[in-house]
């Protein structure tokens, strides 16, 4: 079964991004707000001039009613917009909470993986010195089994996919290991490099 493997700062870097757009919609919806209230503001202070007109201007009832209608339902479709808008406040400010949430879960994560890497270095180093120790003769020791032990043969097979070679027989594994950079290339290796179509592989072995 195929992986894709996110670092924490991967993680952390899609959950900036979204907090970022989070931010960026709020704001919208705040201005679209502001420019809500400036409508009803404009809208009541019609119908108050609509109100003085009928005092004084029997002759336009009709115009004045169709007037009034007219700003009650731009008015009923403010408050409507109005209520929108709320709703999508609220509904980012719950989003900004939940990113926060995660936040600290990754911190917490990223912690974690931060010690366990503090104790697996040793291990590490440990891995490393031993394959600096390895010498030519030892390397020509293993080349010349002709049939060597499942787990030498396995683990060289492996190391042959993760250095980027396409054949894994153990005669090409013979050849590989002949190379001068073969030590160098392991101890140079980049496991950021690894395709995940390499590491399926692996893992199949």
């Amino acid at each position: 079964l195929s992986r894709t493997f996110l670092s924490p700062r991967d993680y952390l870097a899609l959950i900036n991004n979204f907090v970022t757009c989070v931010n960026h919609r709020r704001e919208e919806i705040e201005d679209e707000q502001l420019h809500v209230n400036a409508g009803l503001s404009k809208l009541k202070q019609t119908q108050e001039n609509v109100a003085e007109l009928k005092v004084g201007l029997a002759s336009k009832t009709v115009e004045l009613r169709e007037k009034e209608t007219l700003a009650n339902n731009k008015l009923q479709q403010m408050v409507a917009d109005q209520n929108e808008a709320q709703k999508r406040k609220d509904e980012a400010e719950k989003m900004s909470i939940e990113v926060d949430k995660q936040q600290v879960a990754i911190a917490e994560r990223k912690e974690k993986a931060q010690s366990e890497l503090e104790e697996a270095e040793p291990a590490l180093i440990s891995a490393r010195d031993s394959v600096k120790g390895i010498k030519k003769r030892d390397l020509d020791e293993v080349r010349n089994l002709a049939r060597p032990p499942i787990n030498v043969k396995l683990t060289l097979e492996c190391v042959a996919i993760m250095l980027g070679e396409k054949k894994t027989d153990w005669a090409d594994v013979k050849k590989l290991l002949a190379k001068k950079d073969f030590i160098p290339s392991i101890l140079d290796f980049n496991v950021d490099n690894l395709t995940s179509r390499q590491i399926q592989i692996v893992r199949e072995k």
